[in-house]
């Protein structure tokens, strides 16, 4: 009986493999002559390494690629892309290669020597530069201090001065205090510093209470609840509530069940959809779709790594 199991089970693992083998057809290596290098553009067949297809234009060239409907070279140029909704926009930058590049919504920058602060391109004035608000500050030598929309940069007194409001303080003589709702610099003997000790800590250049605060990317924000969490420097409930997006632009969503999960900058159903990534963005699709099928496969442990191609 065991032995008609085992012969059952066998047939049963020989059939998966052919199906899957059915729809697939293995990839030789480059430079051999096959139709996985070709694909169909609007009617006409093309080979993927001499051209490319945008939004189903053809373009010569090889080693191009899609950025919406414009085609490029990533060696030599850049494609930013934003999502909004069901809505993708996408902006190439000439003269910067994506090996070396960021994105600062659609336009690409050199991190080398430019950053991006709410949504503007800046040069750096020193290696250690960041951003404090519209405008940048070098860390070592000067301090960012403030609330999140009112921000001052100051010349750090020393090494172990830091944000205290607006002001500054060394932290090895001195504790910024909470005192109604103020913080005020004061010295570490005092009652207010021993009674913060064990509360107060620092939040980039500011010290926040962990009890009823979170730090989130160096902002301090009120904490309404336990399983609130950070998103980009907001706050929301890890429960009930999807942080999803990119890190430049996430969105807080209403979590529409215990089994949703983030899709770009929307939610699709884990058990019954897939989150399913093309060039031109995310798409939410059925499990039992061609592309949802193509990932879980992938995913299979105990199978080898085999390069595959679908070739229609």
């Amino acid at each position: 009986m065991c032995g008609r199991n085992l012969q059952m089970f066998s047939l049963w693992a020989l059939g998966f493999v052919l199906l899957i083998f059915g729809i697939t057809t293995v990839c030789e290596p480059a430079g051999s002559n096959n139709n996985c290098h070709r694909k169909d553009c609007n009617g006409t067949w093309y080979d993927i390494k001499e051209a490319t297809c945008c939004e189903n234009r053809l373009h010569p060239g090889a080693s191009l690629s899609c950025c919406g409907n414009e085609p490029y070279s990533p060696g030599t140029a850049t494609c930013c892309k934003q999502q909004h909704r069901h809505t993708v926009t996408a902006r190439v930058t000439q003269g910067l290669s994506e090996k070396v590049s960021s994105c600062c919504e659609l336009k690409a920058y050199n991190p080398v020597n430019e950053i991006c602060c709410q949504s503007a391109i800046i040069a750096k004035p020193s290696p250690m530069a960041e951003c404090c608000g519209k405008d940048v500050f070098d860390r070592v030598k000067q301090l960012c201090c403030g609330s999140p929309d009112i921000k001052m940069i100051l010349m750090r007194n020393s090494s172990h001065h830091q944000c205290c409001g607006h002001s500054q303080y060394d932290t090895e003589t001195q504790c910024c205090c909470s005192n109604e709702k103020r913080l005020e610099v004061y010295p570490k003997i005092s009652s207010c510093c021993l009674r913060d000790s064990t509360s107060a800590h620092l939040c980039g250049n500011e010290t926040y209470d962990k009890n009823t605060q979170l730090c989130c990317q160096s902002t301090v924000i009120d904490k309404h609840s336990p399983n609130h969490r950070c998103c980009d420097k907001r706050a929301y409930d890890g429960e009930k509530e999807l942080c999803c997006g990119p890190i430049s632009d996430k969105k807080i969503l209403t979590r529409n069940s215990p089994g949703h999960m983030c899709c770009h900058q929307g939610q699709f159903n884990s058990k019954t959809e897939c989150c399913c990534w093309k060039d031109d963005g995310a798409e939410i699709q059925p499990r039992n779709s061609s592309c949802c099928m193509q990932q879980e496969y992938v995913a299979i442990e105990g199978l080898p790594k085999v390069l595959f191609c679908l070739c229609l």
